[in-house]
């Protein structure tokens, strides 16, 4: 890299590394726009993080419709909207620059040589957090285990044109992000660990927009337990994967467990929703981000509202009207 772009670039890598995001987001922002520009695709390529489909799509993109690909790839692969930063791309970035260091790095004996393969798994899955030597009589070769975070999760959406983001889970399947053979891993350093987010979504006809309500549980570790409040946020992205809602609320603890309700009022059309919890002291958090379909009005015929699982009313007063609190609908 020129050096006008070299001293931004090691100091957003720096700052990733102190886990500030938000400052290494600024300082990667000035060191690419000083690179010429073939070398700035060379620094951002994504096409290794893809699925085979959508990697000879991505490559077959016009230069305009690649930007907007890339817009919506970076924004859905962000592991939280509630933060600043986007965590998924400083950490794409900083492995960009991590595959240059240890390409130059001399050679330790016992470790694979460096080359292609190497650098795809390191923009893939990151650097290892451990290495160790197996030794035996047998050979004289001393093979190196290398060891990933055990923690890291498929954010980054790999078919999302050619399948687009996975639906909800059935109640006992596993959560997406969990995903074994995901192409890729992530676990941001701003965050002790993401969860799913449990949450029941109804949605209620009313004239020609739809009411919809999201309830959800985020259930507090013991780490977590006794913070002064919680952050939540519902999202909306619409077809073409631009924000449409940014609602953020501040919500302190009653109990182990954070019960919120968030609703708002949609147009028809095709979205994706994200509801999200943050403890900040901890930096405990849990997510879900789905497609959601709003269906058109149908004003000559009947319109039902989805299904809502309630828990038991009991002795109580029923509820007066759709967002209602009483009682707090389970999140499964």
């Amino acid at each position: 890299a020129p050096d006008a772009a070299l001293g931004p670039l090691l100091v957003a890598f720096a700052l990733h590394a102190a886990g500030d995001d938000e400052a290494a987001e600024r300082e990667f922002a000035r060191g690419l726009e000083r690179l010429d520009p073939r070398e700035r695709t060379r620094a951002e390529r994504i096409d290794l993080l893809l699925r085979a489909r959508e990697r000879s799509l991505f490559r077959s993109l016009p230069a305009d419709e690649r930007d907007a690909y890339l817009d919506a790839f970076w924004r859905l692969a962000d592991p939280l909207w509630l933060t600043p930063a986007n965590e998924a791309r400083t950490e794409h970035l900083a492995r960009h620059l991590w595959t240059r260091l240890l390409a130059a790095a001399p050679r330790v004996h016992g470790m694979t040589p460096w080359g292609e393969d190497m650098a795809e798994l390191t923009i893939r899955y990151g650097v290892p957090v451990d290495r160790e030597r197996i030794s035996g009589f047998w050979s004289s070769e001393v093979p190196l285990l290398e060891h990933f975070d055990s923690l890291q999760l498929a954010f980054a959406p790999a078919n999302l044109r050619t399948g687009g983001l996975p639906p909800p889970p059935l109640p006992g399947a596993d959560w997406p992000l969990d995903e074994p053979a995901a192409r890729s891993g992530h676990h941001p350093t701003t965050v002790r660990r993401i969860r799913e987010l449990p949450h029941q979504v109804s949605r209620f006809p009313d004239g020609d927009s739809v009411l919809v309500r999201i309830d959800a549980d985020f259930p507090l570790d013991s780490a977590a337990r006794g913070a002064p409040s919680i952050l939540t946020g519902l999202f909306l992205l619409d077809a073409g994967h631009r924000p449409a809602l940014d609602r953020r609320a501040e919500t302190t603890p009653q109990s182990d467990t954070v019960r919120f309700t968030a609703h708002t009022r949609v147009a028809p059309g095709d979205f994706t929703y994200g509801v999200e919890a943050l403890e900040p002291r901890s930096r405990l958090a849990a997510r879900a981000r789905y497609p959601l379909t709003i269906p058109a009005p149908t004003p000559d015929s009947l319109s039902l509202s989805d299904v809502v699982v309630a828990r038991p009313f009991g002795d109580g007063a029923l509820p007066g009207h759709r967002f209602d609190p009483r009682p707090p609908p389970p999140p499964t």
